[in-house]
């Protein structure tokens, strides 16, 4: 009766016991930001434009985390305006979409930015020098000066990715797009980015002397590190412009530039800026890998072994039965019995 009861009250303490919990990954900490972005509310709040409007998209096109990214497309002959599809970030990342102020940076403060951008897989590089500007950073003019090409800038040129920095140490900058210095200072091959989702990280600090310096990471491999100026001399910083700007698309381009495309097509999402108190992990994309149609193109499988072929059991022999005794019946007892008496009668 115990050893029922026993049973019973471990039976109900077996399938009546809580479900163990699961210790959750802490989120990622995010620390030092200033304006962050993926566009999960649905809209470019936090951005204005002066030219098309990029779109705010979710599935089935490209994301890198969450439920949406921003979609910047562009026709050159199509298109409203041939040449720029892009927002420029603003001083609050809480403004409704359009609100025209931008977030400024300081010439001598430290800052991270971090975004990723999606390559379609049938994209078609341009021809030579005929490049696409993805992501840039534009100097802001003291009062009666020219804007000109940006500071920093992220460009796509034939099968290369191409970062260039341009610095003016002169006080009053001369009008035209002349700098005291304009450099490519690297380039990267695309390699695996067509089709898939290139995180990038960007540690700057703004200066037009010595004391400046610029560091660039792609998908957590560190690309640039370049120590000296970077940026023009004036009274406030560059601000950031995120999007396509296809400079050889403009209506006044040379006639015979060939061009190999007349659409572009780039996404974007995980946009972060930080102040000197952010870091690499708090403005870097995402948690870890992109997934699903973020990823990309997987490795082709190695090839497969055939299978080993199945070896024959060994025969064994069957062993030599032994032979079964004849059975013992009555009648050859009652014979032993009669012997066995008998002797002992005639003893």
């Amino acid at each position: 009766m115990w050893l029922r009861t026993a049973f019973a009250l471990l039976l109900v303490a077996l399938l009546g016991a809580p479900p163990v919990a699961r210790a959750e990954a802490p989120p990622l900490a995010r620390e030092g930001l200033i304006f962050e972005s993926s566009f999960e509310q649905g809209d470019l709040r936090g951005f204005y434009w002066h030219n098309n409007k990029p779109e705010v998209v979710g599935a089935p096109h490209p994301v890198r985390a969450g439920e949406r990214s921003m979609r910047a497309y562009l026709h050159r002959f199509e298109s409203e305006n041939p040449y720029r599809t892009e927002v420029i970030v603003g001083s609050s990342q809480d403004a409704p979409e359009g609100t025209e102020r931008p977030l400024i940076m300081e010439v001598g403060a430290e800052y991270w930015i971090g975004f990723s951008i999606y390559i379609p897989p049938d994209f078609v590089p341009d021809t030579f020098r005929l490049s696409d500007v993805v992501f840039q950073m534009q100097a802001t003019p003291d009062p009666g000066e020219d804007y000109r090409s940006p500071v920093f800038a992220l460009e796509i040129d034939e099968a290369e990715w191409r970062i260039i920095v341009r610095y003016d140490v002169r006080r009053e900058s001369p009008p035209g797009n002349e700098f005291t210095d304009n450099q490519t200072i690297a380039r990267p091959a695309l390699g695996a980015a067509v089709g898939a989702w290139t995180d990038w990280v960007i540690h700057v600090r703004w200066a037009y002397d010595d004391s400046g310096y610029l560091q660039v990471w792609r998908n957590g491999e560190q690309v640039l590190e370049r120590q000296g100026p970077n940026c023009s001399n004036d009274e406030r910083g560059p601000h950031v412009a995120i999007g396509l700007y296809k400079w050889p698309w403009r209506p006044n381009a040379p006639a015979q530039w060939e061009h190999r495309t007349d659409n572009r097509l780039f996404y974007y999402d995980e946009f972060r800026i930080g102040g000197a108190g952010a870091s690499y992990a708090a403005v870097a994309p995402g948690d870890g890998a992109p997934s699903g149609a973020a990823q990309a193109v997987a490795p082709p499988p190695e090839p497969t072994q055939p299978p080993a072929p199945t070896l024959e059991p060994t025969p064994v022999p069957t062993p030599t039965p032994t032979p079964t005794p004849p059975p013992d019946d009555i009648l050859s007892r009652l014979l032993r019995w009669f012997q066995a008496l008998r002797e002992a009668l005639t003893g």
